[in-house]
């Protein structure tokens, strides 16, 4: 130090390094003037390291060469600097996706004033045609089919957009600025392969943990990012799954970098019953088991069995990631997380005790559907398009929620109505309970409002699709516009419905009555078993003859919409919630026709997903 530190201050530095070691390492404690010392008398007997024969000992004070320590900083400053760039590169990353949503949010806010009708020229509406509106091959809300056990939920065309930069940046920062020399003083002359598999495998690392902030606060329900941005939970949830992806991704390079290398080193054996060795192989297994059960063909089919499992396995791989790096660092990422997985479970606890837990009565409507009907604080208001989290207090499913929407009801004042269509799971052992009375009555609790507000008043013109159970969005919609008087007297509403069956709109005559009050224009389809006669003859449709225009056969989607760009001369909004092949196909024609016209036209889609 004293020969190759010129300045004062570096040579003070390394005295204090020198002796922290030693007290680390023997403990034993000396001083700056001892150092001094030592160095005063040793400087005396100095002899060169290249004249020393390195296999005999030496008892002298050895000076080393000047190239030596020159190509020792060097490494060290590589070896050590790719931990800075790796924990710079995960700063990077986070950073993209605070750009990205920030985007979305001034994109969508804009939407909120009447500034957007006047975002309308060509070149405008061919970006939009063409990058933020198009379906990803052809589906979105319709599961993806690469085979039959293989399927997936797909992004937008745009969304898949800002997934592909973030893909690129992973990607370049994975192998970028890597210092290897021939000559390395570390690992050895000759030693590009083992040079570059460690600095991989830090790499990977790093960048691996710098995802947890991301992982939690995408998945979560209460995540500032959904109302600062106003993009739906269903997007955040296809951003979480893609970053949980990339995660483990990174995590299975990080871990076969470092198998490898043990085994090329012949020092497998040695680590294998370290503790923080054992961690990472249990942390690695479990991220995989996670995408494994995580897979859509498996959450569809068996989704109790991946709640259960993803949060298990998912706490599992906190603690093991955690204990896998508590003596090497960059705990700061999943303490991050773990902030994020709190504050959003609190927030959850506190909207539940806020609704409380009042009882509802559920009953049968028809062959697959339910409703329940319960009472909400005061304080308690939900809103076009929201949707709750719904809680059955019954002992053997108390913990288990799931989201549907939700509206007012019409037939009371501080009542919520939820429409819900019976399948497996939760909702199945619902309608068993059921299919014994018809009607029950159980304590509920509900988690919410969630979700954002579509802003259908600042549009002149507003066409809102739904099919079967996704009539409340909708239906709140219509009416919240059109007894509100948020639009202009010249302003246009129509709500289509699409069902399967007579029997659906028995479900919900309540709600169709207080509809025929106001001047929607409201179009129902019936797929099956009706004819226009039945019309006059039903006295369950003759009373709506009036007003509400009922149709035989499937919603023709295209041609309605072809319709309203040819009748609209103002801004256009669509609102869509029902089937995801009726989403999916609603987009499509949105996107291929959003050139032709030269007003603006948004689609909504609050159809939730994941």
């Amino acid at each position: 130090m004293d020969l190759y530190l010129p300045s004062s201050v570096d040579r003070v530095s390394g005295h204090i390094a020198f002796i922290k070691a030693c007290w680390k390492f023997t403990q034993t404690d000396i001083s700056l003037e001892d150092v001094a010392g030592i160095s005063a008398n040793a400087s005396e007997y100095f002899v060169d390291t290249r004249a020393v024969n390195s296999s005999t000992p030496v008892f002298v004070p050895l000076r080393l060469h000047r190239e030596d320590v020159q190509n020792r900083i060097r490494d060290y400053r590589a070896f050590l600097g790719n931990f800075d760039d790796s924990q710079r590169y995960g700063i990077i990353i986070n950073m993209y996706w605070v750009v990205m949503i920030t985007w979305f949010a001034m994109c969508n806010k804009l939407k909120k004033t009447r500034w957007n009708e006047k975002i309308v020229s060509r070149r405008i509406n061919f970006l939009r045609a063409n990058i933020s509106l198009p379906l990803l091959f052809g589906s979105h809300q319709t599961p993806f089919n690469m085979a039959p056990w293989l399927t997936t939920l797909l992004p937008t065309f745009g969304d898949s957009l800002v997934l592909l930069g973030y893909f690129a940046l992973n990607v370049f920062f994975l192998f970028h600025n890597y210092k290897i020399t021939e000559d390395n003083q570390l690992f050895g002359p000759n030693s590009n392969t083992l040079q570059t598999a460690r600095y991989l495998a830090d790499r990977a690392g790093v960048l691996s943990f710098a995802h947890f902030p991301l992982l939690v606060l995408f998945a979560g329900r209460n995540n500032i990012l959904i109302g600062f941005s106003e993009l739906p939970y269903a997007t955040f949830m296809i951003f979480h799954k893609w970053t949980a992806r990339v995660m483990v991704v990174h995590a299975t390079l990080h871990t076969l970098a470092y198998l490898w290398m043990l085994w090329y080193k012949g020092s497998f054996a040695v680590f294998i019953h370290e503790w923080w060795f054992v961690m990472g192989v249990l942390a690695i297994v479990l991220g995989v088991l996670i995408l494994l059960f995580a897979a859509h063909y498996f959450r569809v089919r068996f989704y109790e069995w991946f709640l259960v499992s993803h949060i298990v396995f998912a706490l599992l791989f906190f603690i093991s990631c955690w204990e896998h790096c508590v003596t090497f660092g960059w705990l700061d990422w999943i303490a991050c997380a773990f902030a994020f997985w709190i504050t959003d479970r609190l927030i959850r606890i506190y909207r539940l005790a806020r609704f409380g837990a009042p009882r509802a009565t559920i009953e049968h409507i028809s062959d697959d559907t339910f409703k329940v009907s319960v009472k909400r604080p005061h304080n308690w208001k939900p809103y076009p398009g929201c949707f709750v989290f719904i809680h059955f207090l019954h002992w053997s499913i108390f913990w288990q929620s799931h989201p549907f929407t939700i509206v007012d009801s019409v037939l009371e004042d501080e009542q919520v109505t939820i429409y819900i269509k019976a399948k497996d799971g939760l909702t199945g052992q619902i309608a068993k309970l059921l299919s014994h009375t018809g009607q029950i009555s159980m304590r509920v609790s509900l988690e919410g409002p969630y979700g954002n507000q579509s802003p259908c008043e600042n549009y002149e013109n507003v066409i809102l699709f739904a099919g079967g159970n996704g009539i409340p969005g909708p239906f709140y919609h219509a009416l919240h516009l059109a007894e509100g008087s948020r639009l202009l007297p010249k302003s246009k509403i129509r709500l289509i419905w699409i069902i399967r069956s007579v029997d659906s709109i028995k479900w919900f005559e309540p709600e169709l009555k207080r509809l025929c009050r106001t001047k929607i224009q409201c179009d129902i389809y019936i797929t099956r078993g009706f004819e226009a006669s039945m019309v006059r003859a039903n006295p369950l449709l003759s009373q709506f003859k009036h007003h509400i225009t009922f149709h035989s056969g499937r919603a023709p989607s295209a041609k309605i919409l072809h319709q309203e760009f040819e009748l609209c001369s103002s801004s256009l909004a669509i609102v869509t919630c029902g089937p995801g092949m009726m989403c999916d196909e609603i987009r499509h024609v949105v996107a291929k026709s959003v050139e032709d016209v030269d007003y603006r036209v948004d689609l909504f889609e609050e159809l939730q997903v994941w």
